[in-house]
């Protein structure tokens, strides 16, 4: 029997998850090794407060980023990973950073940061399974 999610549950997932993200930062980074703030950065991009706004029946288990400040002053670099700190420092998620269409969890139109270009992030979304 496979395992079902329904849809308010779901979005009380969801919101649970994205919460924590408020005030943090998605930092992008060279590699997944060593996923603590500040360590193997390249840029890093701060959520606001909230950071997210809420799952809704509307569009089941499914949040969308409020906006997400830019780095300004990236330290540059190759990206490969990225890592989402809470507000204090706590590693909350990690995944995959690729170009679009190449299977990453993130995608960026360009893996290479100079040092001091600007990162931006235009639209991020979390979203709970159904199963």
């Amino acid at each position: 029997m496979a395992l079902t999610v329904p849809t308010v549950t779901r979005d009380v997932a969801t919101n649970a998850v994205v919460d924590t993200f408020d005030g943090g930062t998605l930092e992008f980074q060279h590699t997944a090794a060593n996923a603590t703030a500040g360590v193997n950065e390249v840029a890093t991009c701060t959520f606001g407060t909230p950071a997210f706004g809420a799952s809704s029946a509307a569009v089941t288990g499914r949040a969308d980023a409020n906006a997400i400040g830019s780095d300004t002053n990236a330290d540059g670099g190759l990206v490969g990973w990225f890592t989402i700190f809470s507000s204090g420092a706590a590693n909350l998620l990690q995944g995959t950073v690729t170009l679009t269409g190449n299977g990453g969890d993130i995608f960026l139109s360009s893996l290479t940061v100079g040092a001091t270009d600007t990162v931006t992030m235009s639209t991020l979304t979390f979203t709970t399974p159904a199963s």
